[in-house]
């Protein structure tokens, strides 16, 4: 990833930017469509900080769970608001959008005012479950009230250190972990891709979903392949 040193700010930042509160200046911009990041900051009542880049040591990598640049970040408010944040981006490891606005600093939306947002025109909404606490998920599918999820997670693995002089030999470096989830009402718990879920998921209609899998040369340990076989059951 390129401009690891923009990134690492997103971390050490977002701690003293955080928002005050999740109405705020929403009242001033209901009904309407905001194509400036002034306003969605006003509206979202984010008070993000403009802070320089203050680090012991580097992080390579990066917590966001998307390219730089290019991305298309629309922030939907608890009133129906739409936002369309330049340079958005999420931080999978604050669980934050963000707005990269330059090198040395980023803004910080409120997450407790959105109630959805569209990155990259991929549907990602806060869940929470027992075991789970609320964060964003990227809604892969739904049916009625059972949600396929996906939670992008970003861990910093540490770099070496000589045992000697316990001098660093490498940097930190950012991972991102991607895992599948399933929300069936109130039960939010990962998601495995194993056979085995063909009677678990599809029990009223197995007969129909092995024909299908078999007819389409699908594996339901495929991502892709899963997606296509829990449409399809929604069909029936």
């Amino acid at each position: 990833m390129k401009n690891a040193f923009i990134l690492a700010v997103l971390t050490l930042s977002v701690w003293t930017s955080f928002a005050q509160g999740s109405s705020g200046g929403l009242s001033n911009l209901q009904g309407t469509q905001s194509n400036s990041l002034g306003q969605s900051m006003d509206a979202l009542n984010s008070r993000g900080s403009w802070l320089p880049v203050e680090n012991r040591y580097s992080v390579d990598g990066t917590p966001l769970a998307f390219e730089l640049g290019g991305n298309k970040l629309v922030l939907v408010a608890n009133d129906g608001t739409n936002y369309n944040i330049p340079n958005g981006n999420y931080n999978a490891q604050i669980d934050q959008f963000v707005s990269v606005i330059s090198q040395d600093s980023i803004y910080v939306m409120n997450a407790l005012s959105i109630d959805y947002a569209l990155m990259n025109n991929k549907k990602m909404k806060r869940f929470s479950g027992e075991k789970e606490r609320a964060r964003f998920y990227e809604v892969l599918a739904s049916n009625k009230d059972v949600y396929i999820l996906k939670k992008r997670q970003s861990k910093i693995k540490p770099g070496g250190v000589n045992k000697m002089t316990q001098a660093r030999t490498s940097n930190d470096r950012y991972y991102m972990v991607e895992d599948l989830y399933i929300k069936n009402g109130d039960e939010l718990e990962g998601l495995k891709l194993k056979k085995k879920l063909i009677s678990k998921l599809f029990s009223d209609k197995e007969t129909e979903i092995k024909k299908y899998i078999k007819e389409n040369d699908l594996n339901i340990k495929d991502e892709n392949d899963f997606l296509k076989i829990f449409n399809y059951y929604s069909t029936l």
